[in-house]
């Protein structure tokens, strides 16, 4: 797996990733007990394996996450160890780690009905992001969207992680499958009218010395002249006649792709925004949609 794309910013990740941040009243609601629970805590046998269960219950129904101990709030444990009526001294969960606290998330799991993100799960999880990838969804979007789908289903929400590893994987078979179906449908006449697009125009021996002459026939298509001038609006117009064009010839090729209408904006936006350099690395690099 390559280097995950940028989804959230760091601060938003460990935001995700971090217990949720409850009030008193969220604590009365979230770390209620209920029956079933109360069951499965009169055979748990030390009081961290209780404080440690009935934490992980109540961050699970605010959040549909499972968190290490290392990062539950002391304030939630306080409040948790009153109301087993267990002291705070034998409430140290440095040790509830391990086989015991993945046991009870699987009980918390079982009797909310409520599936683990398991191997299955991200198989599932990556054919919603493959639609998603379809619909040219941006990543950010994709990203909240896959956790709500999550929660639909009932599965367990990883870390940030976790999704953004499926989120970037997805985009990558994404391209290299819209890759794969260019090459297979552009014809060896289609190329070259796509590769003069990207030709430089002529120059003098004066203008080559300066650089910053170079043009290129896809940089003048992108411009569009707002002056009124009759010259002007020539050159408009003559930059209509090659599209339309280009179009006719192209059409052919536009109709054997099925390219829905929003990848064709999503890209042609990439077109209209980028340098021409820009253009060439995102070739070399196999990147397009980032």
């Amino acid at each position: 797996m390559s280097t995950h794309i940028k989804i959230l910013g760091q601060q938003d990740i460990q935001d995700f990733d971090a217990v949720p941040e409850l009030n008193g009243e969220d604590r009365k609601k979230f770390f209620y007990i209920p029956i079933w629970a109360k069951e499965i805590l009169e055979n748990l046998r030390t009081p961290v394996n209780k404080v440690g269960f009935i934490l992980q219950l109540g961050y699970f129904k605010a959040d549909n996450k499972f968190f290490s101990s290392k990062s539950f709030n002391p304030k939630d444990v306080e409040f948790v160890s009153e109301k087993l009526q267990i002291p705070l001294s034998s409430t140290d969960l440095s040790g509830y780690l391990g086989s015991t606290s993945e046991r009870h998330q699987e009980i918390i799991l079982n009797n909310l009905g409520w599936s683990k993100f398991d191997e299955g799960a991200k198989n599932i999880l990556a054919q919603e992001a493959a639609i998603l990838c379809s619909k040219q969804t941006k990543p950010r979007l994709m990203f909240i969207s896959l956790v709500e789908f999550l929660r639909y289903k009932k599965i367990e929400v990883p870390t940030y992680y976790a999704i953004s590893e499926i989120i970037t994987q997805s985009l990558q078979d994404f391209e290299k499958n819209l890759i794969t179906l260019l090459r297979q449908n552009l014809e060896e006449e289609d190329q070259q009218i796509l590769d003069e697009l990207l030709a430089e125009d002529e120059y003098t021996d004066e203008e080559k010395q300066n650089l910053q002459l170079k043009r290129y026939k896809l940089t003048q298509l992108k411009k569009s002249h707002q002056s009124v001038r009759p010259l002007k609006i020539k050159e408009n117009i003559n930059d209509l006649k090659s599209f339309h064009s280009i179009f006719h010839q192209l059409q052919p090729v536009i109709g054997r792709l099925g390219l829905s209408s929003e990848i064709i904006q999503y890209y042609a936006q990439i077109v209209i925004k980028s340098k021409i350099f820009q253009m060439h690395q995102r070739e070399e690099k196999g990147i397009f949609f980032f």
